[in-house]
Formats: structure tokens, sequence, C-alpha cells
């Protein structure tokens, strides 16, 4: 059996670590990951509000889009005052029945919670589901 002398460990050492280096980084998979915000109510007075997922699961540099399902007015997600958000603009709202965030904040991992406020058959509604980013 050959002898590993110390030059040789050396050199192989040195070739091991250029293939490492000279490896292409693997991207993160980016997505958009959607949540649907569905109002029912039977005539007047408050009805039942539903968000899919409750516990929305992240990984760094990841899109959300929420969805109110049933109507077209508007919604407007932020989190709760004085938190912490993963995202560099903290109030996303549209007129359409959909909310877009985009861009993460450079080191986005952890917990995050916030409100998802909107109306529904003339009725206000605010809701606190949570944002986890990372494991």
């Amino acid at each position: 059996m050959p002898r590993l002398t110390p030059v040789f460990a050396m050199v192989l050492a040195l070739a091991m670590l250029s293939v490492l280096v000279a490896a292409p980084p693997v991207a993160a998979e980016e997505k958009t990951v959607k949540v649907t915000v569905t109002c029912r109510s039977e005539g007047k007075g408050p009805g039942s509000v539903t968000v899919d997922p409750w516990l929305l699961w992240l990984e760094p540099g990841d899109d959300t889009t929420w969805n109110l399902g049933n109507a077209d007015e508007k919604i407007v997600v932020e989190p709760k005052k004085d938190r912490r958000w993963p995202y560099v603009e903290r109030k996303h709202e549209g007129l359409d029945g959909k909310a877009y965030a985009r861009g993460m904040t450079t080191f986005p991992l952890g917990d995050f919670r916030y409100n998802i406020r909107f109306y529904c058959n003339g009725e206000e509604f605010v809701i606190d589901p949570r944002v986890r980013v990372g494991p």
C-alpha cells in the first residue's frame, strides 16, 4: 500500500479544495407561496373567516401572495405594530383582493406576527396569522 507523504497529502487536499471552490453555488429555489383568505357571511352580522395556511412557512427568498378568495375588495397585509418583518416593504395591499410581498430582507429568519385586514360584505375583518422563515 502506498504511503501518504505530507507533500502528497497537501497536494491532494489542495486539489480537493480547488474542486469545491470552482463548483458553482447552488441557488436556493425561490417560489411564490399563496395564502387564501375566505370570508363566508350569510346575511348581516359577522361571518366566518379562514386563512389557509394559518402558519405560513417560507424559505429565504420566497415571495408571498395573499388572495381574498371570494371578493374583489381591498386587502392589507402588514406586520404587527413595531414588529420585525421578513420583507423589505412593510405594507402590502391590493384593491383587487390580492396583496403581494416580494424582496426579503437580508436576514429574514424567524417567526413573525402580522395582520390581514380586509372587507367582506361591507364589514371589516382583522385577523392575525403567523409567518415562519427558515426551519
